[in-house]
């Protein structure tokens, strides 16, 4: 009897078999592309922060002119600015990040921190000092972008963000559009409850022509301008005016119909960042003209910040490292402790800006409406009246 075993071929396959489609899948059959790998993302710890922004204190130090009047050497800046303050400014910083995210939903992108940190090259007035920055922070494009630009971008759209925002700023609008309401003529414009003040503004040709207590010189091109953004505040004044027909009777001088604005016309209700206000031009002659502004202040964005603050932690954050840094321009280049004397004595003014040096006040700047005067002066401690800056 035959055994079947012994006469049926076997079926398994061979070592030689195996060995034949290693050899095809090996060296004939396409393998897939590798893909690159994504870069990974960063990640600053809150003392590797605290680190970098010390180096960026030190560079401002350096640059910060001491003046020559003061007899005792510059101090440290450990002296001035103690590591716990720089530390408490950087938790500040992550803090207002959080805030754009928790409040409004505008998380910070990568794309807004390139952007910043190109206004900062193209922008500089001082391109050596920003050098310096960029190489305290070894000049990688990532601790820039977080070190340097988003502190300068986030607290600016933080600001931006509340000065804007119903929730904290509508009641107060609504007080204000009741009270014009109902006092909306220009007779009645001191029983509204914002901060009332007049300015008379004057046109100099002369920029040292004196001027009276309570008036601001403009020349020619401040003149106009400040004509322009009259007329376009007044344009439209509000319903209470219209009902009264104060238009039907408002004044206008002879001239440019696009730049003299009504006399006796209460504006309709303006905003800007720190509170809501109206206008009127309360006189009005040939190169003069006196203005009234009433203005009720906002909740000032330092006490909201207090409340709103403590309730956010600082959070470590990761980022794509891809940025790049910009090319430095030349910008306007600011000249340290120059100066251009002003012919004009200090005039009485608002809105400006007042730094106390500890010998002198340094008084800078005036602004109403859009028009602005770079004008100032100082006051010295020991020498009584002013002087021209």
């Amino acid at each position: 009897m035959l055994n079947p075993s012994r006469t049926c071929p076997s079926t398994r396959p061979s070592l030689g078999f195996f060995l034949a489609v290693a050899f095809v899948f090996v060296f004939f059959l396409p393998w897939p592309k590798a893909q690159a790998a994504a870069p990974a993302r960063r990640a600053l710890t809150l003392e590797a922060r605290v680190r970098y922004q010390r180096a960026i204190e030190e560079i401002n130090w350096r640059f910060r002119i001491w003046p020559k009047e003061n007899p005792q050497p510059k101090p440290a800046l450990e002296d001035v600015l103690p590591l716990s303050a720089i530390r408490a400014k950087v938790e500040e910083d992550l803090r207002q990040t959080q805030a754009l995210e928790v409040y409004w939903k505008r998380p910070v992108t990568e794309a807004q921190l390139q952007a910043e940190m190109d206004r900062m090259a193209r922008s500089t007035q001082q391109p050596e000092r920003l050098r310096a920055l960029w190489a305290a922070l070894d000049d990688d494009p990532f601790l820039i972008a977080e070190c340097l630009a988003r502190p300068a971008l986030v607290n600016r759209l933080l600001r931006s963000w509340y000065a804007g925002d119903s929730r904290w700023h509508g009641e107060l609008r609504q007080q204000a559009q009741g009270e014009l309401a109902r006092y909306g003529r220009v007779q009645d414009i001191r029983k509204l409850s914002g901060a009332y003040e007049e300015v008379e503004w004057v046109r100099k040709e002369d920029a040292g022509t004196a001027t009276a207590v309570g008036s601001v010189a403009l020349d020619a091109a401040a003149w106009k301008e400040q004509q322009q953004a009259l007329g376009r505040v007044l344009a439209k004044p509000p319903a209470a005016e219209r009902e009264h027909g104060a238009l039907a009777s408002a004044r206008r001088v002879e001239g440019d119909p696009a730049t003299a604005g009504p006399v006796g016309v209460i504006s309709g209700l303006q905003e800007r960042e720190e509170g809501y206000y109206v206008l009127a031009v309360l006189e009005q002659a040939e190169g003069r003209m006196r203005v009234a502004t009433v203005t009720w202040l906002k909740r000032p964005f330092a006490d909201w910040w207090v409340e709103a603050g403590r309730a956010l932690q600082p959070e470590r954050m990761a980022a794509d490292p891809r940025y790049r840094r910009p090319a430095l321009g030349t910008g306007t280049v600011c000249t340290l402790d120059t100066w251009t004397p002003t012919p004009s004595p200090l005039q009485e003014r608002s809105n400006h800006t007042a730094v106390w040096t500890g010998t002198e006040m340094i008084v800078w700047g005036v602004m109403v409406l859009r028009c602005s005067s770079p004008a100032g002066g100082t006051i010295r401690q020991a020498t009584p009246g002013r002087r021209p800056a």
